[in-house]
């Protein structure tokens, strides 16, 4: 998470606001954070002021079309009359890396959050435990490679998707 810096009057108005809601929500874990603020010590309030970094907009788009895709690869999957050649669960979003890419756990939380992608990102959001977004690039751009069709892929288009992987 990155460090957020304040200037005296954004903690003076950030402690005002938290006394406010303190007293609205009858909640003194507020005014304790008020007072943190209002003390100038970085590290009283610090750890409380948590916000996450702005996601790239390369980011957010691999996140996007990589849920789309899967959207698209579990539906033409359904469709399929013989599912022989493609399994089941090799369709199914695994999610990503909680702990190399928590910006992009992070931003499926918030979307599923939002009623987006529920249906893939589940709750709490998929932790693949391994890094996946070199993967989903490259599934994308084999995607791409084959029109980046939004109707039913056949068989073969999802198998030439999803070993695009390896």
């Amino acid at each position: 998470m990155p460090q957020i810096e304040l200037t005296d009057a954004e903690r003076l108005i950030l402690a005002n606001q938290y006394r406010i809601r303190g007293i609205l929500e009858h909640d003194d874990s507020y005014a304790e954070l008020a007072d943190d603020l209002e003390s100038g010590h970085k590290w009283l309030y610090q750890s409380r002021l948590r916000i996450s970094p702005n996601l790239s907009e390369d980011d957010t788009n691999l996140v996007l079309d990589t849920l789309a895709l899967y959207r698209l690869l579990q539906s033409s999957y359904e469709e399929l009359e013989d599912k022989s050649e493609v399994e089941k669960d090799q369709v199914q979003f695994p999610g990503f890396d909680g702990n190399n890419e928590s910006e992009l756990l992070y931003f499926c939380t918030a979307l599923c959050r939002k009623a987006r992608y529920e249906e893939l990102i589940g709750r709490p959001a998929k932790n693949s435990h391994a890094p996946t977004r070199d993967n989903y690039s490259r599934m994308i751009g084999q995607w791409r490679r084959i029109g980046e069709p939004s109707e039913s892929l056949t068989a073969s288009e999802i198998k030439s998707i999803l070993d695009a992987r390896r």
